[in-house]
C-alpha cells in the first residue's frame, strides 16, 4: 500500500493519506509506526496491517484519531496490542472495538489511580458465559501491568471481556450487559427453585447458558425449532418444564421477544440435568 505517513501515533498506529484513493486512513499493526517520519512517502506491506480504517468508516477512525490525541501513547499502545491479540485469538472483531475498549481502559486507570474501584455485579457470569473472551482479558491484565505498571482488578477484567464479546458480536456492549444480567436473573430463579448452588464452571451450565443465548437470538431473528420429544418433557419432566416456563416469562418480559413451547422444552431438559446435581 502506498501512502503518505500524515501522523504517528504511536509504534503501532499510524495516520496515512492513501495514494491510490486520495483517502486519510488509519492504519494498525503491531511495530507499524516504527521507523517512519511524517511527511514520508512509503510503501506498506499489507502482511504487516491488522486493521484499516477507511473512508466508508469515517466516524469510527475520526473517534480513533481524537483519541489518540487526548491520551497517552503508551496507553494507546498496550490497548492496540490487547486488540491484535484478542484478534489472533478469536477472529476480526468489529472497528468499533478500537476506539471503545481503548476510552474505557484509559477510564477505568483514571479511576485506578484515583483508587475508585468499580464493582464488576455480572462477573461470575462472565467468567462463566464467555471464557475466551475472559481468558483475554486476563492477557490484556498482565499486559497492562508490564507496559504501564498499573495491576488492574478483576471487575475490570470482567468488563474488558465484555467489550471483546460485543466487538466479537458486533453489538454494543450494552446489548451484551443486559442479556448477562438477564441470564443471572434466570440462573438465580434456577437456583431458588431448586435451592441448589449451580457450578458456573460445569459443562451443564454451559449447555443451559448456550442454549438460553441461542433461544433469544433464535427469537430476534423470527427462526423457530423443532422439539419433537416437547409432549413427552411436559410430563417426563414436569418440575423443570414449569421451571423453564418461568424462565420463558422473565426473558419475554425483559426483552419484549416471544419464546416457543419448543425452546422451553428443551430449556426443561438442561435444567433437569442441573437438578439430577443437586439431589446428590
Amino acid at each position: 500500500m502506498k501512502c503518505e505517513i500524515l501522523k504517528i501515533m504511536n509504534n503501532n498506529v499510524i495516520w496515512v493519506l492513501d495514494a491510490k484513493n486520495k483517502a486519510e486512513t488509519v492504519l494498525i499493526g503491531k511495530g507499524i509506526g516504527f521507523g517512519v517520519k511524517s511527511g514520508q512517502q512509503v510503501e506498506i506491506s499489507e502482511k504487516v496491517i491488522d486493521k484499516v480504517f477507511i473512508t466508508y468508516d469515517q466516524k469510527t477512525m475520526k473517534d480513533y484519531i481524537a483519541l489518540a490525541e487526548s491520551i497517552d501513547s503508551t496507553i494507546m499502545e498496550v490497548c492496540t496490542e490487547i486488540i491484535i491479540y484478542a484478534e489472533k485469538k478469536l477472529g476480526k472483531l468489529s472497528h468499533r472495538v478500537y476506539p471503545v475498549l481503548t476510552d474505557h481502559i484509559a477510564f477505568a486507570l483514571e479511576r485506578l489511580k484515583s483508587q475508585m474501584v468499580i464493582e464488576n455485579p455480572f462477573l461470575m457470569e462472565i467468567k462463566g458465559i464467555y471464557q475466551d473472551e475472559y481468558e483475554i482479558g486476563l492477557k490484556a491484565q498482565d499486559m497492562i501491568l508490564k507496559k504501564i505498571g498499573i495491576d488492574i482488578t478483576e471487575d475490570e477484567v470482567g468488563f474488558i471481556a465484555l467489550h471483546i464479546n460485543a466487538a466479537r458480536e458486533n453489538k454494543d456492549v450494552k446489548e451484551i450487559m443486559k442479556n448477562t444480567r438477564l441470564i443471572k436473573m434466570v440462573v438465580d430463579n434456577i437456583e431458588e427453585a431448586l435451592d441448589y448452588k449451580v457450578d458456573m464452571d460445569s459443562f451443564t451450565y454451559q449447555r443451559l447458558v448456550s442454549h438460553i443465548k441461542g433461544s433469544i437470538e433464535r427469537s430476534r431473528l423470527g427462526k423457530t425449532i423443532t422439539n419433537p420429544l416437547l409432549e413427552s418433557i411436559k410430563l417426563e419432566f414436569a418440575k423443570t418444564y414449569a421451571i423453564a416456563a418461568k424462565i420463558r416469562a422473565t426473558i419475554e418480559r425483559e426483552l419484549s421477544i416471544k419464546i416457543t413451547d419448543d425452546e422451553v422444552g428443551y430449556m426443561a431438559i438442561h435444567i433437569a440435568r442441573i437438578s439430577k446435581k443437586a439431589e446428590f
